[in-house]
């Protein structure tokens, strides 16, 4: 099955998006397309490339 993630622009929505791509793993779902705008393309490329949530927040 293929998942669509997007993730929208805002300071504390891209420290939010962190939330939700950490509960959403935590239920062993990953998503296979990404699409991001403004702050949430900081939290998406982030995770595109792999980074734990907990790495993520370091750039926030």
């Amino acid at each position: 099955m293929k998942i669509g993630l997007v993730l929208s622009g805002g300071y504390m929505r891209g420290v939010a998006h962190i939330g939700a791509i950490k509960a959403l793993e935590e239920q062993g779902v990953f998503s296979t397309h990404i699409s991001v705008t403004s702050s949430g393309a900081i939290a998406g490329s982030l995770y595109a490339y792999h980074y734990k949530w907990k790495d993520m927040f370091l750039f926030f």
